[in-house]
């Protein structure tokens, strides 16, 4: 973990940027953004999944991969994984809320005021993702200070930049000893580790890279289509839509003292 000159203090929600030790053009556009935000940051250096022998990759089961998913995940979905398994780790060792970065998006103008909406939330909400790659059906939770607050009802796929509280950290690495699919498909399971599909929006981030260099973290071989893929796949789609419904019902139920 490697820090700017600007440091995280108290008062502060840290801002950890995942980053390749070889990726310097990345962390020096991360380095350019802040530069005149006086917002401090820390960069987490990422799993080189190309390497393969970071000790965390003993989590990644290519046969449980296949099994599971369908087929096994490239090194750098593995890195991916790793990487964010990292900044949960982290998330927990400081003992507060943490924004996450993927180092291939862009701040956009209204961050700095989504920091300050985000600090009370997190009390309540241990994830809340801050860029989604797809758009996908949502209720409205609440609105704060002019954005929204929204639960998906299926996940938005990436993990480009998101916050998430010690418990929602300690919840996903608790989930996360074997690693068997990428790890935004992971989070996007919320029936299984019980982490609502949270956004605020609009999203403070947009995704400025070129394709080039991260569809090559997810290419792979083509699909093997087992009966347990199709097992879980069914069991997957009736979890969600039953977690779903369980949510639909709360909101409904009247509040104590109403």
């Amino acid at each position: 973990m490697t820090k700017p000159a600007a440091s995280v203090t108290d008062d502060t929600m840290p801002i950890v940027v995942i980053n390749l030790e070889r990726a310097a053009n990345r962390r020096k556009s991360i380095v350019a953004q802040f530069a005149d935000s006086n917002i401090p940051f820390e960069f987490l250096t990422a799993v080189d999944g190309s390497r393969g022998d970071h000790p965390l990759m003993s989590h990644y089961d290519p046969s449980q991969s296949i099994w599971y998913y369908g087929k096994p995940l490239t090194p750098g979905a593995v890195g991916c994984f790793g990487s964010h398994y990292l900044a949960w780790q982290r998330c927990v060792e400081v003992g507060k809320p943490i924004i996450v970065m993927e180092d291939d998006v862009a701040a956009l103008p209204h961050f700095r005021r989504t920091i300050g909406i985000l600090k009370p939330l997190m009390a309540e909400y241990p994830l809340i993702r801050l860029f989604g790659l797809n758009e996908r059906p949502f209720r409205q939770v609440r609105s704060v200070d002019g954005m929204t607050l929204i639960r998906f009802l299926r996940g938005p796929a990436g993990l480009q930049s998101y916050a998430i509280s010690p418990r929602g950290a300690e919840t996903l690495l608790a989930g996360a000893e074997c690693w068997r699919e990428p790890v935004d498909r992971y989070v996007d399971r919320f029936w299984s580790h019980g982490l609502p599909s949270l956004a605020l929006r609009p999203y403070p981030f947009f995704w400025g890279d070129d394709t080039s260099s991260s569809t090559r973290i997810w290419e792979s071989k083509s699909t093997l289509i087992t009966f347990v893929g199709k097992t879980r796949r069914f069991f997957d789609h009736f979890g969600r839509h039953y977690y779903n419904l369980r949510q639909e019902l709360k909101a409904l139920a009247p509040k104590n003292g109403a």
